[in-house]
This record gives structure tokens, C-alpha cells and sequence, in this order.
């Protein structure tokens, strides 16, 4: 007596395959995924830490010329004042446009990975750590262009350094 399957019993067996499969794949594609958005964010944790110069090239501009609060090693500070001393008030310093391009395109380019879905917002954080969110300010006064608060500078009035500061902040803003 031979036991065959009968077309009913087939197609449920084969459907339940392909549900199986199915799963299965949407799975796999399910960490595919996870494990992109994870290439993503340590693909820009690493792209920030090489502008970590640009970034602070932008917090001293956002800044008044003298400010305490600043990010870079006093050596740094210096050789930023010396090239602003450098700077020419008829050419844009192209130092200073290329800090500012390079990490307001980063800014971009990760800006449209969250609006594609490639990253997570909540993934935004571990990329930039405290450091954007401290020192938020200084980008947000370059992005805006209101840097009229910045311009004070007692009865004394403005040092050469300081006006050199406020022309170049107004040309990268500009």
C-alpha cells in the first residue's frame, strides 16, 4: 500500500517552505541592514574625528577672538591667530572657507544619509559624542550670520586682531 500526497497536503507543505524562506530572508536582510547603519555611523565617527582641525578652526571663528571657551591646545589657538593676523581683509582666507566647507559638507552628507534612512537619528550621537552639542553655538553663529552679539568690546573699542576676527567671521558667514 503506497502512501502518496495529495495535491492539498503539497501545496500547504510548499507553502509553508516558502513562508519559512521568507522569514528567513527578511531576517538576514533585517541585519544586513542593522549592519549598514553600523558601516555608516562608524564610517562618519571616523570622518569627524579626521575634521576634529576644521572643527576647531569653526568654534574659533563662531567665537569672539579672545574667548576662553575654546577647544584647541594654546599652540593651536596661536597659530590660528597668526594666520588670521595673516589674513587679508580684501581676499577670503581660503584656510578658514576650507574648514568651513569641510565640515558643514560632512554635516550635509550625513544630514541626507538620516533623510534616506540610512542612519538612524538616534545613531547621531554616538558619531559626534558631546563635543558638536558643546560647542553648537559657534556653528550656529556662522550658519545664521547674527554675530552682531560677538562685536563687543568695551570703551577701548576693537584690536586689530579683533576686527580682522569679526571681518573674517562676516566673509565665512557671507
Amino acid at each position: 500500500m503506497e502512501v502518496f500526497m495529495e495535491d492539498a497536503e503539497l501545496t500547504a507543505l510548499a507553502t509553508i517552505l516558502l513562508v519559512a524562506v521568507g522569514a528567513a530572508q527578511a531576517i538576514i536582510l533585517s541585519g544586513q541592514r542593522q549592519q549598514q547603519r553600523l558601516d555608516w555611523a562608524e564610517t562618519y565617527r571616523r570622518r569627524w574625528t579626521e575634521l576634529q582641525g576644521d572643527w576647531v578652526t569653526i568654534v574659533f571663528l563662531g567665537r569672539r577672538a579672545r574667548d576662553y571657551y575654546q577647544i584647541a591646545h594654546h599652540e593651536k589657538l596661536q597659530e590660528l591667530r597668526e594666520a588670521l593676523l595673516s589674513t587679508d581683509n580684501d581676499v577670503a582666507s581660503s584656510w578658514a572657507h576650507a574648514s568651513v566647507r569641510n565640515v558643514c559638507g560632512m554635516l550635509s552628507d550625513l544630514c541626507s544619509r538620516v533623510l534616506q534612512g540610512h542612519i538612524k537619528v538616534e545613531e547621531i550621537y554616538p558619531i559626534f559624542g558631546t563635543e558638536l552639542l558643546r560647542q553648537g553655538a559657534p556653528l550656529r553663529t556662522l550658519l545664521d550670520g547674527r554675530s552682531e552679539y560677538l562685536r563687543y568690546y568695551g570703551s577701548l573699542g576693537p584690536t586689530d586682531q579683533e576686527m580682522k576676527h569679526d571681518h573674517l567671521r562676516s566673509e565665512i558667514t557671507t
